[in-house]
């Protein structure tokens, strides 16, 4: 949804597809036109912007009751559900009233809880 399915100027430059950002000067990103204050983070591979977020997601505070509630329906011999969780991803967004409804929607359109099993694997 942040990327335009991958097609924003974020994706395709810099490997975002979260609009994940910066406020650190050091921290290679693309400038935002109109924004000031931040970049929006640059990353070398789509797969390096994905663990970016793997690891925000579990580790930044802003995320501890999505990983609650995925800790107690995996606890309850339940996988995580992508429905049941959207709306608990509103830790950065600037429509936070709107946006797990808006994810809601999107992963129901695209039927995208046929995915909620799928794990990644680590193939290095």
């Amino acid at each position: 949804m942040e990327s335009g399915w991958g097609t924003s100027r974020f994706a395709l430059q810099g490997n975002n597809l979260f609009g994940m950002r910066t406020y650190d000067e050091d921290v290679p990103g693309i400038e935002p036109k109109g924004a000031t204050g931040f970049k929006v983070m640059r990353f070398d591979s789509l797969g390096h912007g994905v663990a970016a977020y793997m690891r925000n997601l579990n580790t930044h505070e802003a995320y501890t009751a999505l990983r609650r509630a995925r800790a107690v329906g995996r606890s309850a011999g339940s996988p995580p559900a992508g429905l049941d969780l959207a709306g608990l991803l509103t830790g950065y967004s600037e429509i936070p009233e709107k946006y797990g409804r808006i994810l809601r929607g999107v992963i129901a359109a695209e039927n995208l809880t046929r995915f909620d099993r799928v794990r990644l694997s680590d193939t290095r």
